[in-house]
């Protein structure tokens, strides 16, 4: 049965609409890290492997293809310092990469809140998605590693028996 809360987590890892993560889920038969992986495949990223900026540019990449962003702001203090618009933003990413990547870093280490508003009026904070995409990879590399302790376990038993298996042989 799909829930919800499977198709939330779907959407918040894969940045995909409703629809597209209760698809996925329908696909995979249910399983939260099954669609993930198609939809990665089906997209060709691999998102897992990207770093927080890289998965804030992917991010940001993603709405600009879908044409959800309106414009793109930077406020400190609840002041509005910036507010550029999509096609703005468009040409800086563009021809100045890396600028633009510095540009938001120091945003953030100054404690600037840079926020992407949508067409439809809700917005993203850019930090909190950051955050959220750290704490994603975070926990798929805490599910893998807890997946190679209970596959560890389960070899040492298995050699374990196989010694004790071949320790009687050679007693009898």
């Amino acid at each position: 049965m799909i829930t919800v809360e499977m198709v939330d987590k779907v959407m918040a890892r894969t940045n995909c609409s409703y629809e597209e993560a209760k698809a996925l889920l329908e696909e995979a038969e249910g399983s939260v890290e099954k669609a993930i992986l198609l939809f990665n495949l089906k997209n060709k990223q691999r998102l897992n492997d990207m770093s927080s900026v890289d998965s804030v540019v992917a991010f940001l990449k993603g709405l600009i293809q879908k044409g959800m962003i309106n414009k793109i702001s930077v406020e400190k203090d609840g002041e509005t310092i910036l507010n550029v618009p999509l096609n703005v933003g468009i040409v800086a990413a563009v021809f100045a990469t890396f600028p633009s990547l510095v540009a938001v870093a120091t945003a953030f280490v100054t404690g600037c809140k840079v926020t992407i508003e949508k067409n439809d009026g809700s917005s993203v904070d850019l930090k909190d998605y950051a955050v959220e995409r750290g704490k994603d990879i975070s926990d798929t590399i805490k599910e893998k590693v807890s997946d190679y302790k209970d596959k560890k376990e389960e070899v040492e038993e298995e050699v374990e028996e196989k010694v004790e298996e071949t320790e009687a042989g050679e007693k009898k």
